[in-house]
Order: structure tokens, then C-alpha cells, then sequence
């Protein structure tokens, strides 16, 4: 005579299949699905324009075995690797990888996506994507400095009005052309669209550099800013009473030809609450300040 629990082990088994494909084999049999291990993204991946480059650099605590830049213009999708790079790996007292690299034969003006892949055993983890654009050339060109001036507190500096579309990657300043008692405070340089004064483009933190007096310092900004044909905007420098700049009386510029026109400085007097004010006339600034595109 056979048992009825025999008899009944088909539908048993009906029963185990249907609930395996239900809720998973993991959680029947206490199994876990592990997802394939993936290195770290390398980190601090700071991107700087260059004449038809850009220089990268970037941290990896971690010991990658190699490294690759991939790359793409105008939108940050569909990237491909940059080729036959040399790419620069040194490793600190903490053991973390520093690496640096420069994307050659790059367009002046045009903004790029970068990220830097980080491989273990064939494996990599990847960065986010930051973005650059390539261009090195100076607005201003020639200038004869106005009078020394430090009884100021406010943003200054020059109102272009652009002649073609521009993208702007790099803020400059002037250094005060004197050792002693020129410029020792870190200064905000900035972007604003005349037609939108309270609204910054972009911004830079300028630091001076000794042995550099009556010289443009530039930094170059977080991301590459455009600025439109038939457009005014105004490039600032934040002064601070005691710190050293350039009057705009006697200041005489000339800038590259056909990318812009210095219409008048322009300044904005804290003490006073003054607001954005248009001062001087055509090539006259306050400074000088600067841009790279």
C-alpha cells in the first residue's frame, strides 16, 4: 500500500517551484545576489584650460593599476578614450595616487567632458564628468596703469561690449606693480550680465603671487562661461581699502581685435550702497582686470 505522503509529493513539489519563482531562490535557501565589484571613482578631478589642451589632475586613494582619460565636446555623452597618453602617477606618504595628464590638440573655445577611469584587474571605476574649455588668449592686450589707488571698498573693473560670442575660462587681475606695499589679499573676481547686475556668471578666487608685480595673475574659473555677441557684461575685481589697484584716470587699453569693445569701467562703492555704476569712458577700467578665452 503506498504511504499518502508519497502521493502527495508531486503537488509538494508544484508548490516549492511556484514559490521559488515567486520570491527568489536568495530568500528561500538564504542565498544573496552580490553585485560585481567595482573600484572606487578617482576623486578631485580638477580640469585647467590650456592653449588647445587641457591639463588634468586628480586623487585616488586606492593603488589603480593604470588609468584612462575618455572624453567628449559640447555634451557629456558618448565619450571615447583619449589615445596614446602620457598620464603622470605619483604616490604620497599616505599611500595616495596623484595623477595628471594633458588632452592635446583640443579646439580653443569650444567646452569639452572629462572623466578619468581608474582600473583594478580590468576593472575600473569611473569620475563624474567635469567640463573645460581650451583658450589662452587675453582680452587686453596693451595698457599704460593708471595712479595707484587703496581708499576703496567695492567691486570694480570694465564693461565690455562683446562682439561675437565668447567663452570665457580664465579671470585675470593685475598684480600691483610694487613689492612693498602692493597686493597681499586673496580678491573675488567675477562675470555679471549688465542687463542682470545682482546675477554672477562666474567667479574666481584671485590670490596674489610675489614676483609677478605689473603683471596679469589669472585663475581659471569653475566652469567656462559664455558670453553673447552685442552683449554687455561687466568683469570685476572686489577691492578692499588698504589693498593696492590701478585708477581708471590715465588707464589707455587695447584689446584683441573684433572680440569685444571696453565701453567704460564700471564700480560698485559699498560704503555708499552706490550699486553697479558705468564710470569713464571707451578703453578706461579700474584694475586692470582681464579675461582668457
Amino acid at each position: 500500500m503506498i504511504d499518502s505522503f508519497v502521493l502527495l509529493t508531486p503537488i509538494l513539489m508544484l508548490a516549492v517551484i511556484a514559490l521559488v519563482r515567486f520570491v527568489g531562490c536568495g530568500q528561500v535557501w538564504g542565498l544573496q545576489h552580490v553585485d560585481p565589484w567595482v573600484p572606487d571613482p578617482p576623486i578631485n578631478v580638477q580640469p585647467t584650460p590650456r592653449d588647445q589642451s587641457v591639463e588634468l589632475r586628480w586623487e585616488y586613494a586606492k593603488n589603480a593599476e593604470r588609468f584612462e582619460i575618455w572624453f567628449h565636446a559640447d555634451t557629456p555623452t558618448d565619450f571615447v578614450v583619449v589615445p596614446n597618453l602620457t598620464i603622470d602617477v605619483t604616490v604620497d606618504a599616505q599611500g595616495v595616487q596623484h595623477g595628471s595628464a594633458t588632452v592635446p590638440n583640443l579646439t580653443n573655445g569650444t567646452l569639452y567632458f572629462f572623466t578619468v577611469r581608474a582600473y583594478i584587474t580590468d576593472v575600473f571605476g569611473e569620475s563624474e564628468p567635469v567640463s573645460a574649455a581650451p583658450g589662452v588668449t587675453s582680452f587686453v592686450t596693451v595698457m599704460t596703469l593708471g595712479a595707484d589707488r587703496s581708499d576703496f571698498t567695492g567691486r570694480c573693473g570694465m564693461a565690455v561690449r562683446m562682439n561675437v560670442d565668447t567663452r570665457v575660462t580664465q579671470l585675470g587681475r593685475v598684480m600691483f606693480a610694487n613689492p612693498v606695499f602692493g597686493n597681499t589679499q586673496p580678491h573675488e573676481l567675477s562675470i555679471v550680465d549688465a542687463s542682470q547686475p545682482t546675477v554672477v556668471l562666474g567667479m574666481v578666487t584671485w590670490t596674489p603671487e610675489i614676483g609677478k608685480e605689473g603683471m596679469f595673475i589669472y585663475r581659471p574659473l569653475p566652469q567656462p562661461v559664455p558670453l553673447q555677441a552685442l552683449h554687455t557684461y561687466y568683469i570685476l575685481t572686489h577691492e578692499q581699502s588698504g589693498e593696492h589697484f590701478h585708477n581708471i584716470l590715465g588707464m589707455v587699453v587695447s584689446m584683441t581685435s573684433g572680440v569685444g569693445t571696453i565701453v567704460s569701467g564700471v564700480y560698485d562703492d559699498e560704503t555708499t550702497m552706490s550699486g553697479l555704476v558705468p564710470y569713464g569712458t571707451t578703453n578706461q577700467l579700474y584694475g586692470p582686470v582681464d579675461f582668457l578665452y
